[in-house]
């Protein structure tokens, strides 16, 4: 079960302080990433946690809603995992993975898929398929902490370019369907 501390949601610009994201295959598309904190209640443990989500449309429907960096907005955020993919033309996109690098999560032998969406129905919620590869997923995690990772090497300095003023999004990352 989740619990929302407060039913309000943050906008989150990109580092050149772009609200909207403008896709890089095509200008006419754009995304709004927004983010939510929010309480989660799983076997009598609490967690905070923050959930994410990227709205995407057409940049001048997008610019129409005047929305500025920081600024709270009503709605939340949803996460909703499913057995089908919720792209038909990249089945792979979803995929829902243990960690990086890590085992894909299954239930039975069907691949789980896991999406965030952006919502202003407040009695939508959050909908989970437990993954029945536990064991696979213990043995990687096991795995990956056994592992001694040498201590990284400062960074080179490198000369900082100027900032470009629109930061463009992949089109593979945003699905656009209507």
């Amino acid at each position: 079960m989740n619990k929302t501390i407060e039913n309000n949601v943050k906008v989150v610009a990109d580092n050149l302080g772009n609200v909207i994201r403008v896709s890089a295959n095509n200008p006419d598309y754009g995304v709004i990433r927004v983010v939510e904190e929010s309480v989660q209640f799983q076997n009598g443990w609490m967690r905070r946690k923050e959930k994410s989500a990227l709205i995407p449309g057409f940049v001048e429907d997008l610019k129409t809603l005047g929305w500025k960096n920081g600024q709270m907005i009503s709605g939340q955020v949803v996460v909703k995992e499913a057995l089908e993919p919720f792209n038909e033309n990249d089945p792979d996109r979803d995929l829902k993975y243990a960690f990086e690098g890590g085992p894909l999560c299954v239930y039975e032998d069907q691949p789980i898929y896991r999406r965030t969406f952006f919502t202003t129905d407040m009695n939508d919620y959050d909908q989970f398929v437990q993954h029945t590869n536990i064991a696979e997923i213990r043995e990687a995690i096991s795995t990956r902490e056994s592992v001694t990772v040498a201590p990284a090497k400062p960074a080179a300095k490198v000369k900082k370019e100027e900032p470009v003023a629109v930061e463009e999004i992949n089109d593979e990352d945003v699905t656009f369907e209507f």
